[in-house]
C-alpha cells in the first residue's frame, strides 16, 4: 500500500509540480512546432519517478510508453480528463501489485 500511495504521489507531483505551464502548452502543440519533445520530456520525467519509487528499470521503460500514449489520447480527445487519471492510475496499480 505504500508502495501505491509513494507511485501515486510521485504521479501528482509530475503533472503539478515538475511539469511547467510551458511543458503543458508545448503538449497540446500551442505556440511550439516540435510539441513531441514536451510530451516526451513529460514522459521521461514520469518514468524517472517510477524508476526511483519502485527501482525497477522495467516499470520506468513501460511507465515512459504508457503514459505518453495516455497523454497523446488525451491531447487527441480520444479520451477525458477523468479517464487519463484513471488509466494513469491503474498504471500504479499495476506496478504496485507487481513488486
Amino acid at each position: 500500500m505504500k508502495t501505491l500511495f509513494t507511485l501515486i504521489f510521485a504521479h501528482a507531483l509530475g503533472d503539478t509540480v515538475l511539469q511547467t505551464q510551458p511543458m503543458a502548452a508545448g503538449k497540446r502543440g500551442e505556440g511550439v512546432a516540435h510539441w513531441s519533445l514536451w510530451l516526451i520530456s513529460h514522459m521521461i520525467i514520469h518514468s524517472g519517478l517510477v524508476l526511483i519509487v519502485t527501482d525497477s528499470l522495467i516499470f520506468a521503460l513501460v511507465e515512459c510508453g504508457a503514459h505518453g500514449i495516455i497523454d497523446w489520447l488525451k491531447v487527441e480527445r480520444k479520451i477525458t480528463c477523468l479517464q487519463d487519471q484513471a488509466l494513469h492510475g491503474l498504471c500504479k496499480l499495476i506496478y504496485s501489485l507487481t513488486i
